[in-house]
């Protein structure tokens, strides 16, 4: 998981505006968290300005985003599947044959051929949000976060691309996300159709109530 997106649960302001209730056990999270990166940042230096220099750079590749990931989410909201490295590398290689579908235009709008996701699905071995395993979700949302930010008109600061940040910032910060990963699974997907469809306000207090009433289905 990309714990970068907890940097927005670090913030007091952010935490104040927002008027964000933080279970006790995410603060304690945080804490650590913090003192692990003071902890690294001190060790990079060492080994940067050391006598010996053996600290590599590298420079990540670029995630490239089809043109169709932005038709289609316009219209449906994309499942975390579509995310993951392989099915981007699918698509941006094979964008010419994915399926399509004519989508109910919007008003003011023309007609819009969107994926297929159902034919689509047939062509990706990773092609089931249920069955995703911990390691692909995390790769998934990995991906997903840049992709909503881009999305975000008014930036990667603003309620879209917000959202989306705690939202994947609260499951990292859960102690047992683990052992509790099929219940978080459920949680997830009604969380983000909520807010797909009616663009609720992040509120962790109202996901710690769906993951109790889903463990406590188990």
């Amino acid at each position: 998981m990309n714990l970068d997106n907890l940097s927005l649960l670090q913030n007091a302001d952010f935490v104040k505006l927002n008027q964000l209730e933080m279970p006790k056990y995410i603060q304690t999270f945080l804490l650590k968290r913090k003192a692990a990166e003071s902890l690294a940042a001190f060790d990079n230096k060492q080994r940067r300005d050391g006598p010996i220099n053996n600290w590599l750079s590298g420079t990540p590749t670029p995630i490239i985003y089809h043109q169709l990931l932005y038709d289609g989410d316009n219209y449906s909201t994309l499942p975390n599947y579509i995310f993951h490295a392989d099915n981007l590398a699918y698509i941006n290689t094979n964008a010419s044959l994915i399926p399509l579908v004519k989508a109910n235009p919007k008003p003011g709008e023309s007609k819009t051929n969107i994926m297929n996701l159902k034919a689509l699905a047939l062509k990706l071995e990773i092609n089931d949000n249920a069955k995703l395993t911990i390691h692909e979700y995390d790769n998934c949302i990995k991906n997903r976060i840049p992709f909503e930010e881009s999305r975000d008109s008014k930036g990667p600061t603003s309620a879209h691309a917000l959202w989306w940040r705690c939202h994947a910032a609260y499951d990292a910060s859960r102690p047992n996300r683990v052992k509790e990963f099929e219940a978080w699974k459920k949680v997830e997907i009604e969380a983000r159709t909520e807010f797909c469809t009616a663009a609720v306000k992040f509120n962790p207090m109202n996901y710690e109530l769906k993951m109790n009433r889903v463990l406590w289905k188990r």
